[in-house]
């Protein structure tokens, strides 16, 4: 028979406190518990910045290729006069030059009927990386312009252009090198672009242009 002294009191077992091992385990198994869930949280965070990423870049993408599509289809050939009153071809096109492409293209709305042509002139063009777009308020120029470019696809490594001819044939410019008569050149059949992006690599494009019908002759500038 135990004898308890007067200052001791019996603890029953099933009372007792957690052994300095049994803690040290549920510490370590909580902490390994709150490591796998940070790296969970952090992965789903760090997919959906990279989703957001992609997203805004192909929504850049695809606003461009719209609207450069809707330019190449309503291209006319219709020179113009530039500010120094020489004659430019309805569409010209250079991918070594800084202004890529520079054409005329109809279809421009008037909604509120104002005193104006429907014909529009617009120029791409390739700065510090990024495809920017203009336009002229007037078709022929009677001085210097300042032109006010918006940027449409960023990041770029380059842009490379080919036009097909009326044989059927791709060159690098337009008007092709062969063009010595003098008289505005038609527009090209088609055109093929290809964007360079830096971070997604080449992205083709095939347009077909509107052309003019064999014998019909092309609009020219006022005189």
């Amino acid at each position: 028979m135990m004898v308890l002294k007067p200052h001791q009191r019996l603890v029953p077992a099933s009372s007792a406190g957690f052994t300095l091992l049994e803690v040290l385990v549920a510490v370590s198994i909580f902490g390994l518990i709150a490591i796998m869930a940070y790296s969970g949280l952090s992965g789903v965070l760090r997919t959906r910045e990279v989703t957001k990423i992609v997203a805004t870049r192909l929504a850049e993408l695809e606003s461009a290729i719209m609207i450069l599509s809707r330019d190449l289809s309503q291209a006319t050939n219709r020179p113009v006069r530039d500010e120094f009153g020489d004659t430019q071809n309805a569409f010209i096109g250079n991918d070594s030059s800084p202004v890529l492409l520079q054409f005329t293209r109809g279809g421009v709305g008037n909604p509120l009927n104002l005193t104006r042509s429907h014909l529009r002139r617009v120029a791409y063009f390739l700065e510090d990386g990024n495809l920017q777009r203009a336009s002229w308020p007037r078709l022929d120029r009677s001085g210097e312009v300042k032109l006010e470019r918006v940027d449409l696809i960023k990041n770029l490594e380059s842009v490379k252009l080919r036009f097909m001819t009326m044989n059927h044939l791709y060159v690098t410019q337009w008007p092709p090198r062969q063009n010595q008569s003098g008289k505005p050149a038609a527009l090209p059949l088609g055109l093929e672009i290809t964007l360079e992006l830096k971070d997604w690599g080449p992205v083709i494009r095939l347009y077909r242009l509107p052309g003019i019908l064999p014998g019909s002759q092309p609009g020219t500038p006022p005189g």
